[in-house]
């Protein structure tokens, strides 16, 4: 957790899940992952996608609006 938590403070950190509903939530809850700012989320059964398709990968990139090369 202290990783990701040192990272967030110099970079926009993401997630992409291939996940049931709510159980993004569950382990956000459980702190099994730290509840961080993350931007984007992308579950896949939330977006009907799913790794590892592309899709789901630009997908998370067109919601931050980044060019491929920064990510």
């Amino acid at each position: 957790h202290r990783f990701a938590s040192d990272l967030s403070q110099h970079y926009q950190i993401g997630i992409i899940s291939d996940n049931y509903k709510g159980m993004y939530e569950k382990v956000i809850e459980t702190n099994i992952v730290p509840a961080l700012n993350f931007k984007p989320v992308v579950i896949s059964c939330d977006v009907g996608l799913a790794k590892p398709y592309q899709e789901i990968f630009l997908l998370a990139q067109q919601l931050i609006s980044a060019p491929s090369e920064e990510i």
